[in-house]
């Protein structure tokens, strides 16, 4: 009996010891569980932090920064510059507009001789006339017709132009010598160039005296003596050319050292001397 009792009250206290462990547990789980709560500050720590997230947002700017250039990326489609002789071309309604060296451009008529010793001058006929001399003694001139109905150059008392020294370039233009004995131009010295002109003389359209002369294309003639002149040992260069007249081409005095035609009158390379009705074309062969 008594033994049954010392079991009973055995199995009592292990019952007690046991229900206090389980009490004890479920404290300390409670505690354990209700921690991750207790700490949700930290869990919202990356929330604390979205403005760093944001901050590519804020570099917006930097991003735009290409769209602030937009004036070079627009040079391709401005208008090219003018060009010096448009833009700085000086209006000539009289000869004494010609006086100073400069570009020009004759919007008149003008008539009067004038005389150019130094400088550098580009004169555009723009399809009017001229008539009067030019003498160059020293100045670099070149002359041009603009238009596609050309003007002239003109002169019934003298050579229309006279070439002494410095230099000369005439471009697709039209002269007319008018007085006899005397020529569209005359070179003493110096460096002639002809372009595409068209030049009609009493004496002779074209005369060397002791330049330089290179004739590119045109036509030159006389109704009364010569196309092409050359005297004291000049010749002439033509790299092609049509020249008329009572004696297309004429070898004057003291030209010794040039003394036939074909010395006198030289085919540019590439370029040929044929003879047509009233003189020579000058052509490619």
């Amino acid at each position: 009996m008594k033994i049954k009792r010392v079991l009973v009250l055995i199995m009592a206290i292990c019952l007690s010891v046991a229900l206090f462990a389980a009490c004890s547990g479920e404290e300390g789980g409670s505690e354990a569980t209700k921690s991750p709560a207790s700490q949700s500050p930290a869990s919202q720590a990356p929330a604390s932090q979205s403005p760093a997230t944001e901050a590519p947002a804020t570099e917006a700017p930097a991003t735009e920064a290409p769209a602030t250039e937009n004036p070079a990326t627009e040079n391709p489609t401005e208008e090219p510059t003018a060009t010096p002789s448009a833009s700085t071309a000086t209006e000539v309604t009289d000869v004494a507009d010609l006086e100073e060296e400069g570009e020009y451009k004759l919007t008149a008529d003008i008539s009067g001789d004038l005389n150019l010793s130094s400088g550098t001058y580009v004169i555009d006929l723009a399809g009017c006339e001229w008539d009067g001399n030019l003498t160059i003694s020293g100045a670099d001139v070149t002359i041009i017709d603009s238009e596609t109905v050309k003007g002239s150059m003109t002169s019934s008392a003298n050579d229309v132009i006279i070439l002494e020294s410095g230099s000369l370039t005439v471009t697709e233009i039209e002269i007319y010598g008018n007085r006899d004995g005397c020529d569209g131009i005359f070179v003493k010295g110096g460096t002639a160039v002809i372009n595409d002109c068209y030049i009609e003389a009493l004496n002779a359209a074209l005369q060397n005296k002791g330049g330089t002369m290179t004739v590119n294309g045109g036509q030159y003639t006389s109704s009364q003596n010569h196309g092409m002149k050359v005297n004291n040992n000049s010749f002439i260069t033509i790299n092609g050319a049509e020249v008329t007249g009572v004696t297309a081409l004429n070898i004057g005095d003291n030209n010794g050292s040039y003394p036939t035609i074909e010395d006198a009158f030289v085919p540019g390379d590439g370029y040929v001397m044929e003879e047509i009705a009233d003189g020579y074309e000058f052509v490619e062969g």
